[in-house]
């Protein structure tokens, strides 16, 4: 360290990086107390002007970029190791790689800073789920102190936020509080906020890949990632309406009640937060019995109806409501003979009426299309 102080990172670049790359295998030892003295190694090494050793940490390269040695069997396998470190079975190693991200985050050299923060913000956020409840509330923290320190660097881009929009965002902190998964307690900083929002755009990409992957457990990840990225990005993730909302149906599917119930709680708050004419009119394509639409798409857009209207807002609730109902009082559709799609709809009916009532409505097998119609007397239209 004093001579990286007096040189500067990158005078020594050269040797940290080899360095970093003699340790990575020991990050798989089979003792604890070895993986967290390692961690403790890279942590050093890192901010010793090796910035650009995330992407070997995390296995990244240029997607057109080949090794000629792979074209003969001879190159390296590559390792997320960060991955591998994020669900270590011990939590003292989990909690060492946490606090070994954010001094990274922090204290990474600028340039590095600007095109490594991206690669390691998801594994803070994937802490906020983590199976120890002590480690997700230091997540949550260590969140907010990175938060404090991105306000303190961009100033003067919150500047008018801050003095003129507080009594706004003190009565959107009270209105949203109520609605947060665990660990949040109430709703992030601006600076948390701001920090983590920057880069849902490059996250959100994967995210939605996994989630209609084939693959359960990533698929199960990806969801939880993807709740407690939504606390963050809020309204921000309007643009991404399109991409998330049919990962999010396609998560619905009957094989995985685990994954569904994830789904369902990222809906919830997706709903919360981005305005329904942005997505609706989408989410009605798909439930209408069309030759394009196959029946577990139209299943799955049923089965994520009732969590979108639970998180709505109640203006968007009632007019979202009136629509569902249009299209569920079709022929056709009240007709349905599918027993996963007549499940799914009155759910629906069940979520349209507690919207209407403040209560849950009973509604029988055998008479989807009679109780629809009584709900659509019940519900009254927008005007």
């Amino acid at each position: 360290q004093p001579l990286v102080k007096r040189e500067g990172g990158k005078a020594v670049q050269p040797f940290s990086a080899k360095l970093i790359e003699a340790l990575l295998p020991h990050l798989t030892h089979r003792h604890a107390a070895v993986r967290v003295q390692v961690l403790h190694a890279l942590e050093e090494l890192l901010l010793c002007g090796a910035g650009q050793s995330v992407e070997t940490l995390v296995g990244w390269r240029l997607e057109n970029n080949v090794p000629i040695a792979e074209f003969y069997g001879k190159a390296s396998p590559r390792r997320n190791f960060l991955a591998d470190l994020s669900r270590d079975r011990s939590v003292s190693v989990r909690r060492r790689f946490v606090q070994c991200l954010g001094r990274w985050v922090e204290w990474m050299d600028g340039a590095d800073l600007y095109e490594q923060e991206v690669r390691l913000v998801p594994y803070i956020a994937s802490a906020l789920f983590d199976e120890d409840e002590t480690l997700r509330e230091e997540a949550r923290q260590l969140l907010e102190h990175l938060g404090a320190v991105y306000l303190s660097l961009h100033e003067s881009d919150f500047k008018e936020k801050i003095e003129y929009c507080h009594a706004d965002e003190a009565a959107k902190d009270e209105a949203l509080a109520p609605s947060l998964p665990q660990p949040f307690r109430c709703r992030p900083s601006l600076g948390a906020r701001a920090r983590v929002r920057a880069h849902f755009r490059a996250l959100i990409h994967p995210i939605v890949a996994e989630l209609q992957s084939w693959t359960a457990v990533e698929r199960l990840q990806s969801a939880k990632l993807l709740e407690v990225l939504l606390v963050y990005t809020e309204e921000f993730a309007t643009e991404f309406a399109h991409q998330i909302l049919p990962a999010l149906a396609k998560a619905m599917e009957d094989d995985t009640p685990a994954l569904a119930l994830q789904s369902g709680r990222c809906a919830k708050l997706f709903a919360r937060h981005v305005p329904a004419h942005a997505y609706m009119p989408l989410a009605l394509s798909q439930l209408r019995p069309d030759a394009l639409n196959t029946l577990s798409t139209r299943t799955n857009y049923f089965a994520l109806m009732p969590h979108l209207l639970r998180g709505m807002v109640a203006a968007d609730a009632a007019t979202a409501a009136a629509a569902l109902l249009t299209e569920m009082v079709a022929e056709e559709a009240v007709c349905a003979k599918h027993s996963a799609l007549r499940n799914a709809m009155r759910e629906t009916i069940a979520a349209i009426g507690f919207i209407r009532s403040g209560a849950a409505v009973d509604v029988a097998d055998g008479g989807v299309a009679r109780e629809a119609s009584d709900i659509v007397a019940a519900v009254p239209m927008p005007e």
